[in-house]
């Protein structure tokens, strides 16, 4: 394994530069710096900044900061290698907020910074017609016309059929949304159709949420999968435990029974009509039949099949849609039409389910911190252990199996001050890696 520069949360600040709209005068940052956060999201088009100020120059005077200044952004870890924070070009101020007086001659506030491509998405539109593409085209040309972008993700996103879409003067990031409600994964890959778009430091992601969850989980410099563990006293001269420690655990929701129920997570109906075929159909998504239709990252469902039994059985929530669906199976319209055949609309195939999993995976939500390690990065998948508590009686017992397992990382901030670097990770998962209905079972 490599040896580490420093011990682990340590952080190094290396550039943090800020440019006024004129271009006229820059500083330097550093030495005002309290805290710098970066944060991503796979539920969100951009990563943002952080940046608290202790400030006893007068610079948001003095420059001035009023909002749409450029930052140049680096750190450093225990890590080999210098993270360049490079989000759509550059980041920008966009917001000043928590302005406070510490003293007659020091004020501190924070800097909310985002992406130029953030910024500029409120200006530019889509407003064209995308003629028989798949929905990964779609998103690519969007980006490579609007922000001169790719996708960064080599990864095959594979989707059912052709689109057509005809965008009038819309957000290209509402856009790109608009075409990921229409996505249907193919069958092979038994995945339920819920796509995320997101930036990370490498660039644009998309991916289909399923696949990000049962995706093998980071590996060290070794190829060896990183173990990510919770545990309490020191671990002297041990750099291996020290950096995939948990230094602190929170299940920000365990499970929320209730608001599955409300939320569809348990049962979906999904009613359509199609105008052109004059007819009227439904689909539906129910626990105890559908759940083992996809695959899932740890296995067990996080229900017991009693309760399953009891409450997956029905649908909760019903939604309603218009389709053309139907009329591609007329072959009286697809003669006449015959790219309905592959171009029509496919939302209702995939509603029930996608209503599912996103109820499931955020009523299951767990936020961990470690030491800094600015590798981590949202859409990963990492394999946690936390201990059980009290007594332990068999060798088993000492691991929480409805606690541990494999999850996603939705999202990760980065955190650096003058003495200490964290990382602190919201991750969720779909699954329990031992089934609820058997945990006495040895």
């Amino acid at each position: 394994m490599i040896t580490p520069e420093v011990k682990p949360g340590t952080g190094k600040i290396d550039t943090l530069t800020i440019r006024n709209n004129r271009k006229t005068s820059s500083q330097d940052l550093r030495q005002l710096v309290k805290e710098l956060g970066y944060y991503e999201s796979i539920f969100s088009p951009s990563v943002s900044v952080t940046i608290v100020i202790q400030d006893g120059t007068d610079m948001k005077n003095s420059l001035p900061i009023v909002g749409g200044e450029t930052i140049d952004i680096s750190f450093s870890d225990s890590f080999p290698g210098t993270v360049d924070i490079d989000g759509g070009g550059t980041m920008r101020v966009y917001k000043i907020s928590d302005k406070v007086k510490e003293s007659d001659k020091v004020d501190s506030y924070t800097l909310l910074c985002t992406t130029n491509d953030f910024i500029n998405s409120h200006y530019k539109t889509v407003d064209r017609t995308y003629t028989r593409k798949s929905v990964k085209s779609i998103v690519s040309d969007i980006l490579k016309e609007k922000f001169n972008e790719d996708l960064f993700n080599d990864e095959e996103v594979k989707t059912e059929g052709i689109h057509t879409f005809t965008f009038t003067q819309i957000n290209p990031f509402k856009a790109i949304n608009q075409i990921l409600l229409e996505a249907q994964s193919v069958q092979e890959d038994r995945a339920s159709s819920v796509f995320c778009f997101w930036q990370n430091n490498d660039g644009y992601q998309l991916q289909n949420l399923d696949i990000l969850l049962r995706k093998e989980p980071r590996k060290d410099e070794t190829g060896e999968t990183l173990k990510y563990a919770y545990f309490t006293g020191e671990v002297p001269n041990d750099y291996k435990f020290e950096s995939t420690r948990i230094l602190d655990v929170r299940e920000t929701v365990s499970f929320d029974f209730l608001n599955g129920i409300a939320e569809g997570q348990y049962g979906t109906m999904v009613k359509y009509y199609d105008p052109i075929a004059k007819e009227f159909r439904s689909n539906q998504y129910i626990h105890d039949e559908n759940w083992d239709d996809n695959i899932h990252a740890n296995k067990n469902p996080l229900l017991s099949k009693n309760i399953s039994e009891e409450f997956g059985t029905i649908s909760t929530i019903e939604k309603y849609l218009t389709t053309n669906a139907v009329a591609s199976e007329n072959l009286y319209v697809a003669d006449r039409d015959v790219n309905i055949r592959t171009s029509f609309r496919r939302r209702q195939n995939v509603v029930a389910g996608a209503t599912a999993i996103m109820s499931r995976i955020t009523n299951n939500s767990i936020d961990i911190i470690v030491y800094g390690d600015s590798r981590i990065m949202a859409g990963e998948t990492i394999d946690i252990t936390i201990p059980t508590t009290g007594q332990k009686k068999k060798t088993d017992e000492l691991i929480d199996n409805l606690t541990s397992g494999r999850y996603l990382i939705t999202a990760v901030k980065h955190s650096i001050s003058d003495d200490e670097y964290y990382t602190i990770m919201t991750v969720v998962k779909d699954s329990y890696i031992k089934n609820p209905d058997r945990m006495g079972d040895f």
